[in-house]
C-alpha cells in the first residue's frame, strides 16, 4: 500500500468534490493544501491531495504514489474556466495564472479568452498524461462517472488507498456531496461557440478519447 496519493488534473474538474469524498470515506485528503503555490509541501496528517497544480510536479513523487487523472467533459472546463474568468487575458497575473503561465508559456501567445481556456484544458490534461509514461501508477477517472456512480467511486477509492469501501458508505457519500460542490461555473458554452482551428480540433480530439460527446 502506498503511503500517499494524488487526485489532479486541469484546473475546475472536480477536485473538490474529490477532496470530500475521500475524507467522507476516511481518508485524508488535502485540498490544495500540500500542492498549491508555496515552496513547501507540508502534508500534517494528510494522506493525499486533491490539487490541480499537482500535475507539472508528478516526476517528482515517488514513483509508487498512485496518480487519478481526474477528468471532466472538456466543454464543461472551458465553459468554467472561461465564466469564471480564470483564463481571461486581463487576469493573467493572478496567484493562479502566473502559476499556468510559468509552466505552460504557450499561453502567453494567445490572446482569445476562450481560445486560452481551450488551450489550457488541453495541454494541463497532456501534462499529467506524459509524466506518467514512466509507468507510474496513473489511471483516468471522470468526475461525472465517479460522483453519480457507487460502482465507480468504489473503484476510485479502491485504486487509490487499496481499500475498497463498502457498497453503503460510498452510496451515503454520493446523498451527502452535491454534485455541483466547489462549483464556479458562471454560464454556458457551447461547441458551437469555440473558434475553429488547432484548439479546437485538439480539445474536440480529447473530449472523444475521453469519451465524451461533441456537439
Amino acid at each position: 500500500m502506498s503511503d500517499r496519493f494524488i487526485i489532479t488534473g486541469v484546473g475546475h474538474s472536480g477536485t473538490g468534490w474529490c477532496y470530500k469524498a475521500m475524507n467522507w470515506l476516511g481518508h485524508a485528503c488535502g485540498h490544495e493544501w500540500v500542492y498549491n503555490f508555496r515552496p513547501e509541501h507540508r502534508w500534517a496528517g494528510l494522506r493525499g491531495d486533491s490539487a490541480w497544480p499537482a500535475a507539472v510536479l508528478i516526476d517528482t513523487f515517488p514513483a509508487t504514489w498512485p496518480i487519478a487523472h481526474l477528468v471532466r467533459d472538456p466543454i464543461s472546463v472551458v465553459t468554467s474556466l472561461h465564466t469564471s474568468g480564470f483564463t481571461t487575458k486581463k487576469l493573467q497575473d493572478t496567484p493562479y495564472m502566473k502559476y499556468v503561465r510559468k509552466r505552460l508559456p504557450a499561453m502567453d501567445e494567445l490572446n482569445d479568452d476562450l481560445v486560452r481556456a481551450m488551450a489550457m484544458v488541453w495541454m494541463w490534461n497532456r501534462v499529467v498524461e506524459q509524466k506518467c509514461e514512466d509507468g507510474r501508477p496513473m489511471q483516468r477517472f471522470r468526475i461525472e462517472d465517479i460522483s453519480t456512480e457507487v460502482s465507480a467511486l468504489r473503484k476510485f477509492a479502491t485504486f487509490l488507498t487499496d481499500f475498497e469501501p463498502p457498497r453503503d458508505e460510498a452510496a451515503e457519500v454520493l446523498e451527502i456531496i452535491p454534485r455541483n460542490y466547489n462549483s464556479h461555473k458562471r454560464g454556458i458554452v457551447e461547441w458551437g461557440q469555440l473558434p475553429r482551428g488547432l484548439w479546437f480540433d485538439r480539445l474536440s480530439e480529447m473530449a472523444t478519447e475521453y469519451g465524451y460527446e461533441v456537439k
